[in-house]
């Protein structure tokens, strides 16, 4: 695998981006929250220093069957990148999702992506779990390498799935039944698995003795209720490491109370501590607390996926896994 903060930059004129631009926009096209841009500045402002224009691409929201609207065009970011890159020294594409190929996996789509530079960086750590064309194919057709966010991505996960330190607990929340498959790959890496959010336990799930769910709830089940925080506070204090993936309450609702006393336990213990999943980052952000933890990752399905032992299809593109 080849790092861009090894490349010999001088090689290159233009280089195909493959952004993190996935962030919330307000009806009005206002960014709400830059968590996602701010990691990807190191990278694109090596490449301007080395004299690469960056072409920087990427989606934003799940456009249906390639319909374009105006709240999901990357034209939203465009003041924001002008004022951090100066407007003549990028190309910002429109966003991939809004052509249905971006999911087909489509090689002339991959071509004409491709044509627009002579090198090909992965800086999208969220979206390295998908099958797509610009994080599969593209790669393929260019000298390809990994962003320096990847490359800081790929260290602090591989410390922890490496780490024979104990115990080990994963803190998975929200409420997409995909993390359901997730959370039962954890348990087979982690000394447990805290549930949190509206995953419930069902009937056909398998019985495994280290995943805990809730005891109770609150705030009508938007939020896990004082008995569940306090076991798992309990279990989170004595950790050596703990990844969390998933606020505790529907946030967006209100609903902090459970993510806070979780936030609290993690930052009180002596664990080493990573966070991820754009909805995770909001929160903790709105709580002021993103900040204290050790390693924030881009990546929420992305980062469960690397740390249960998958292969991310992305990274096999670039090398990861020879």
């Amino acid at each position: 695998m080849q790092f861009i903060s090894k490349a010999k930059l001088s090689n290159f004129k233009r280089a195909f981006v493959r952004a993190d631009l996935d962030v919330p926009i307000s009806p009005e096209g206002e960014v709400l929250e830059t968590f996602r841009l701010d990691k990807l500045k190191p990278t694109v402002e090596l490449l301007q220093e080395n004299n690469v224009h960056p072409v920087l691409a990427g989606h934003i929201g799940r456009p249906k069957n390639g319909e374009q609207s105006s709240e999901l065009s990357t034209s939203n970011l465009k003041p924001l990148f002008d004022e951090w890159f100066g407007a003549e020294h990028y190309s910002l594409l429109e966003n991939l999702r809004f052509n249905s190929k971006e999911k087909e996996r489509s090689e002339d789509f991959a071509e004409e992506l491709a044509s627009q530079a002579d090198i090909y960086i992965n800086e999208s750590f969220a979206t390295s779990h998908r099958d797509s064309t610009s994080m599969t194919l593209v790669p393929s057709l260019l000298p390809a390498y990994a962003g320096l966010q990847l490359e800081k991505e790929l260290k602090n996960l591989s410390k922890v799935s490496d780490s024979k330190e104990s115990p080990k607990i994963a803190v998975v929340g929200g409420v997409k039944e995909s993390k359901k498959e997730a959370i039962y790959l954890l348990a087979e890496k982690f000394d447990r698995v805290l549930v949190v959010g509206k995953l419930q336990k069902e009937e056909e799930d398998p019985e495994k003795d280290n995943v805990v769910y809730p005891l109770d709830y609150s705030g009508d089940g938007f939020d896990i209720g004082p008995k569940t925080s306090e076991k798992y506070s309990k279990e989170i204090f004595d950790a050596k490491i703990v990844i969390w993936a998933g606020p505790a309450g529907a946030y967006d609702k209100g609903f902090f109370e459970g993510s806070r006393k979780i936030a609290k336990a993690v930052l009180s213990s002596q664990a080493f501590s990573v966070v991820g999943g754009g909805d995770t980052i909001a929160c903790l952000n709105q709580l002021n607390l993103l900040d204290d933890f050790d390693f924030v990752s881009t990546g929420g399905g992305a980062m469960l996926d690397f740390l249960s032992g998958k292969n991310l299809p992305a990274l096999e593109s670039l090398g990861y896994y020879e």
